[in-house]
């Protein structure tokens, strides 16, 4: 799950790493990927993040590869995992050929001439969009709808989506963790906004941060 190199940094992944553990929003998306995939031919994500998604499909049989621009990430999902699927690369250099593309949260896929190029490396291409509607707040999807019409409109293609929505909640020990979480996370100027959403646990953790990811998958295909 790609964001900016310059995004991660050790606190973060420490917030992702102890979200991912205390929720099953990578089981569930993992599951939903499998419903698209062709679990006979490879797979090659690109923009991993952490990894927990290629982690789990990897251990469900699926023959995957997974890179990232970012060798901090990389280095966490090599130590977490003890798998050497994981490596450093960056898809703006280039895609090495490969049957199945995976973008898990990677961007605009309409931007750029980005759905060209990896089209010329892949022969299907399994594009995940977030709409960070994340508090419950109704942002409907617009993004979602644009790369529809994008898609549409593309020649040489046949695509499908599917919308899902699930919890990837954010486990906090204080209010003022809370509070830096918010203001890193979302900006300074919505820690107040946001901070309704934080609620008891009793769980691991005193406090949680409420997050449900709405997204699309698209499920994009060359036409033979």
């Amino acid at each position: 799950m790609r964001t900016g190199v310059a995004w991660w940094d050790e606190e973060r992944i420490i917030w992702y790493e102890r979200a991912a553990k205390c929720c099953s929003f990578h089981k569930e998306l993992s599951e939903i990927i499998l419903n698209h995939i062709d679990i006979s031919r490879s797979v090659n994500e690109i923009g991993c993040g952490l990894g927990h998604a290629a982690e789990i499909l990897y251990k469900r049989g699926v023959d995957i590869s997974a890179s990232d621009r970012d060798p901090m990430v990389i280095k966490a999902a090599q130590e977490r995992s003890g798998l050497d699927i994981f490596s450093v690369h960056d898809a703006e250099e280039g895609i090495v050929p490969t049957p199945q593309l995976l973008m898990i949260f990677f961007g605009r896929l309409i931007d750029d001439g980005k759905l060209g190029r990896y089209l010329e490396s892949a022969e299907r291409i399994i594009y995940i969009l977030s709409e960070h509607s994340g508090q419950g707040i109704d942002t409907g999807r617009k993004g979602s709808m644009e790369t529809e019409r994008f898609l549409r409109e593309y020649p040489g293609i046949e695509f499908s989506s599917e919308h899902f929505m699930t919890p990837f909640p954010q486990p906090l020990e204080s209010i003022n963790e809370a509070r830096h979480f918010i203001g890193k996370s979302y900006g300074e100027d919505r820690i107040d906004a946001l901070l309704p959403f934080v609620q008891p646990s009793h769980k691991d953790y005193p406090l949680i941060f409420i997050n449900n990811k709405k997204c699309t998958l698209f499920d994009i295909r060359r036409k033979i």
